[in-house]
């Protein structure tokens, strides 16, 4: 706890609205730690596509998340499932607040494509799917993962 709260001989509004949220942000990583193998890494690749790409978007497009999850599931040895079923594993998590999607259009004749914004920083998604044992090897592909992201994600946008 917060050495400036235990002083307050009062909890203020703010400090019970800083508790709340950090509740909350527990909360969704402990739900994370929870899910299906496949689930797990269809979230990493989406925070990993945001952290590692670098890029200044507040929406992640599904198209380079669904790369950077085709190469983790090698990486690992995992099935990779479909586009379609990536993406239906990513819009669940928006049930419990793990994050948001919308369908956007890029313009006249380039198509509407899903994207993504995460509730929580994508670091702390990230470390936690991390703690599973399954993914300790992805520790050593960040250099890949980082290529991977920016490449895709520079080809998306321009």
């Amino acid at each position: 706890m917060d050495t400036y709260y235990r002083r307050s001989r009062r909890a203020s509004e703010s400090h019970v609205r800083t508790a709340q949220d950090r509740y909350d942000s527990d909360r969704k990583l402990r739900y994370i730690g929870g899910l299906s193998t496949q689930k797990k890494l269809c979230i990493f690749a989406v925070a990993a596509t945001d952290h590692h790409s670098n890029a200044s978007v507040d929406w992640i497009p599904a198209g380079p998340s669904y790369s950077l999850y085709q190469f983790v599931c090698d990486t690992l040895g995992a099935d990779s499932y479909g586009r379609e079923t990536f993406v239906n594993h990513i819009t669940e998590q928006a049930t419990y607040g793990i994050l948001e999607f919308d369908r956007r259009g890029r313009g006249r004749g380039k198509g509407i494509h899903m994207h993504f914004a995460l509730a929580e920083d994508p670091e702390s998604i990230m470390e936690r799917i991390l703690e599973d044992d399954r993914f300790a090897n992805l520790e050593q592909e960040e250099e890949m993962m980082r290529s991977i992201a920016k490449s895709k994600m520079n080809g998306f946008l321009n």
